[in-house]
């Protein structure tokens, strides 16, 4: 659901850890988990004049749910993913490729923070840096100018907040966006006092900073939950936070919502909790 999702039926992604084998390449029984996150979308593409739809894509899905883990399972899988991430599954879009983005999570040094980056292909059929959706730029916390644009655009736009509906303008955007350090370490991203003089004012911030990558990814925000997948050991069962969790509610009902062929008002209404 949302705005990356036009054209298609929601997004299928995939994450993916990144490990070190300290320097010997045959190190395959206990590599070293490094602070590096690959997350992979694609848009499933819907294709009306082939009968292609969103209960198309559910019933894909939903079928896989009558096997067993194992040969046969995996097979299915991948013949459901391969839809998606083989060459030319959009001929109309760049390159003729249903990725959205490609987003990394990382530590690098010098820095000591975790960045997220958001990349997607041009025009030219090259794989660029973009602006990460709804998420201002640190700026907008760090110096008061900006900081006070910024309150009083979502002071203008708390309906189309509580909405889900809102769309931050290009020119406040971040070409990346940082996890907590000293300068971005306030309690709560995106926040000021004339934000909390009302209890819709207090709640739309509260969306505007939960929709953005900076709010998402701030332990404050976001109950403690820094990472929405969690590095994970070599060989380990990945895990999901709190949030995520919570969230799996919500796209249950929206599966099944597309199986019986209409999405409600009431699933809309909780995309952005």
């Amino acid at each position: 659901e949302g705005p990356f999702t036009v054209g298609g039926a929601g997004e299928l992604r995939f994450e993916y850890c990144t490990y070190d084998r300290n320097g010997d390449p045959n190190n395959i029984d206990a590599p070293t988990p490094v602070n590096f996150l690959l997350i992979v979308e694609f848009l499933q593409p819907i294709d009306e004049e082939n009968q292609v739809t969103r209960f198309t894509w559910a019933q894909r899905w939903h079928k896989l749910s009558d096997l067993p883990f194992g040969e046969k399972f995996n097979v299915e899988l991948q013949s459901i993913t391969d839809l998606v991430t083989k060459a030319k599954a959009m001929p109309s879009r760049n390159n003729g490729s249903a990725l959205n983005h490609l987003r990394t999570e990382e530590i690098l040094v010098p820095k000591v923070v975790r960045n997220y980056r958001s990349f997607s292909i041009d025009s030219k059929g090259n794989l660029a840096l973009t602006p990460l959706e709804q998420t201002p730029d640190t700026t907008f916390i760090t110096e008061s100018v900006k900081k006070t644009s910024l309150v009083d655009w979502i002071t203008k736009n708390v309906d189309a907040i509580l909405n889900d509906t809102h769309v931050v303008p290009n020119e406040m955007l971040a070409g990346e966006a940082p996890g907590i350090d000293s300068k971005t370490s306030a309690s709560h991203f995106w926040g000021d006092p004339l934000l909390n003089t009302t209890p819709n004012l207090q709640l739309a911030r509260k969306k505007f900073a939960l929709s953005s990558c900076t709010g998402c990814h701030n332990i404050f925000e976001n109950k403690g939950s820094f990472l929405q997948m969690l590095d994970r050991d070599f060989d380990k069962t990945a895990t999901v936070s709190d949030f995520v969790e919570q969230d799996l509610v919500r796209r249950t009902l929206v599966m099944q919502s597309d199986l019986s062929g209409h999405i409600s008002g009431y699933i809309k209404s909780m995309s952005a909790h």
